[in-house]
C-alpha cells in the first residue's frame, strides 16, 4: 500500500474521534483509507472497529502494510488510550502548514487544527508588532501565556478584565481560545466523595476528562508512574454556566508545555529575590517566545528552553539549537527536561544526549539545572564565575 494513503487515515481518524457518535457512517477519508488497508492486509485486517482501534494502538511500523509515511515516527501509535495520539496531532499540524497542500480544506475542518491556528494567529500578530514595539508585544504575549496556564478554566469576566488592558490583544480573540464548559459538561462533570458533581483540575495536566468511566489526563504520558492525585494535585471546581474551558488543541499545545516553563520561571524568580546582587534579570519567553527563559547573571547570560517528550530518542534528534541573535544573545544554553521523565524511564537523559547532534548546549534535567544555578551563585559569591 502506498504511503500516500496515510494522510487520509490520519485525517479520517481525527474526524472520527471528534464525533460524539462514533458509529456508522464513518468519515469519508477514514472509509477510503480503510478500504485500501483491507485490500493490502487481506486476512490480517481487523474484522471489527474495536479490533481496528486495538491495532492502531500499536507502533505504526508493526502493522502498516507498505512504505512508512514521511513525517510520522514509525515507532509511535496512531491511537493512545482510546483517543488520537499526540504523534498524529503533530503530523496533522505539520501537514496543515504546507501551503496549497492537497489536504488543506479537509484539515481546516478539524477542531484540533483550528484550535492551534487560533493561538498561532495571535503569536504571529504579536511577533509582527514586536518589530516596532518589542516591549508592548512581549508584555502581551507573557500576559496571554500566563493567563492560559493559570486559567485553564476561566470566567468571561476574568478574560475581559485582563485583556481589556493589553496593547495588541482583544478580549474576543482570547475568548475564542476557550469554549463553554456546558458544551462538554458530560465529559467533565464527575462526582466528588460527597457525590456532588464537580469539574476537576490537575496541577500538571490541567482540566481532566472522563474516559472509561473515570477521570483521566488529556495526555496520558504526563502522569505515567507520576500522577499527582495522591499528593493533593487534583482540585475540584464548582460547575457554573459562566465557566469556560480551554479548547482541546490549546490545552495540548499551549497549556501542557507551558506548565513546566512557568514553574521553572517561578522558582528562578524566587531564587533571584534572595540573590539580587548576583542575578540582574529573568525574562520569561523573551523575544515573544524566541526561547523559554533568559537569566542575566552579573557576568553572563543563560538561555533555557524546556523540552518534554515521552520518547527521549525523538526529543534528542529533534533539537535544532537555541536562537541567540541580538537581545536574545546568550553565553550558556540549556535544554531542560522535567524530572519525572527520569522516573518514567531509566537513563532518559543519556538517550536524549546521545541522540542529539547539538553542540555547545547542555541537555539536563530540571533538578540538575537548579543545582547549576545554586552552584553559580555560590561561585559568584566567592568571586568566581
Amino acid at each position: 500500500m502506498k504511503a500516500e494513503i496515510f494522510p487520509y487515515l490520519a485525517i479520517g481518524l481525527a474526524k472520527f474521534f471528534e464525533k460524539q457518535d462514533r458509529r456508522h457512517p464513518y468519515p469519508d477519508q477514514l472509509r477510503y483509507s480503510l478500504n485500501h488497508m483491507a485490500l493490502a492486509m487481506s486476512s490480517k485486517y481487523p474484522k471489527t472497529i474495536e479490533g481496528l482501534l486495538y491495532l492502531l494502538e500499536k507502533p505504526l511500523n508493526e502493522w502498516w502494510p507498505g512504505d512508512l509515511p514521511v513525517g510520522f515516527d514509525g515507532d509511535m501509535p496512531m491511537v493512545e488510550d482510546g483517543e488520537l495520539s499526540f504523534e498524529v496531532l503533530t503530523y496533522l499540524e505539520k501537514l496543515s502548514e504546507q501551503e496549497n497542500g492537497y489536504f488543506h480544506d479537509s484539515l481546516l475542518q478539524l477542531e484540533l487544527i483550528l484550535d492551534n491556528q487560533r493561538f498561532k494567529s495571535l503569536l504571529d500578530h504579536l511577533r509582527e508588532k514586536s518589530l516596532v514595539d518589542m516591549h508592548g508585544a512581549h508584555s502581551d504575549y507573557v500576559t496571554l501565556r500566563r493567563f492560559i496556564i493559570e486559567h485553564p478554566f476561566a470566567l468571561q469576566r476574568e478574560i475581559s478584565h485582563v485583556f481589556s488592558q493589553t496593547n495588541y490583544l482583544h478580549v474576543t480573540q482570547v475568548q475564542d481560545l476557550y469554549m463553554k464548559t456546558s458544551q462538554i459538561a458530560d465529559i467533565l462533570r464527575f462526582a466528588d466523595s460527597a457525590n456532588a458533581p464537580k469539574y476537576w483540575l490537575c496541577e500538571r495536566c490541567g482540566p481532566l476528562r472522563i474516559k472509561n468511566s473515570r477521570l483521566e489526563s488529556i495526555k496520558s504520558s504526563l502522569c505515567e508512574k507520576n500522577c499527582p492525585k495522591n499528593r493533593g494535585g487534583w482540585r475540584a471546581i464548582h460547575p457554573s454556566n459562566q465557566l469556560s474551558i480551554l479548547r482541546k488543541g490549546v490545552h495540548l499545545r499551549v497549556f501542557i508545555p507551558g506548565v513546566p516553563e512557568l514553574s521553572l520561571f517561578n522558582w528562578l524568580e524566587e531564587y533571584q529575590r534572595k540573590n539580587q546582587n548576583w542575578i540582574e534579570n529573568i525574562v520569561l519567553w523573551p523575544g515573544v517566545d524566541s526561547y523559554d527563559i533568559q537569566v542575566k547573571f552579573i557576568d553572563s547570560v543563560w538561555a533555557i528552553d524546556i523540552k518534554d517528550h515521552r520518547d527521549p530518542y525523538k526529543l534528542g534528534s529533534s533539537l535544532t539549537g537555541i536562537y541567540g541573535e541580538g537581545n536574545m544573545h546568550w553565553d550558556h544554553g540549556y535544554y531542560v527536561y522535567p524530572d519525572y521523565r527520569e522516573k518514567q524511564r531509566l537513563g532518559y537523559g543519556d538517550v536524549v544526549r546521545q541522540s542529539s547532534q547539538i553542540k555547545g548546549i547542555h541537555i539536563i534535567s530540571e533538578e540538575v539545572f537548579k543545582q547549576k544555578v545554586i552552584n553559580k551563585i555560590k561561585s559568584l559569591r566567592k568571586g568566581g564565575s
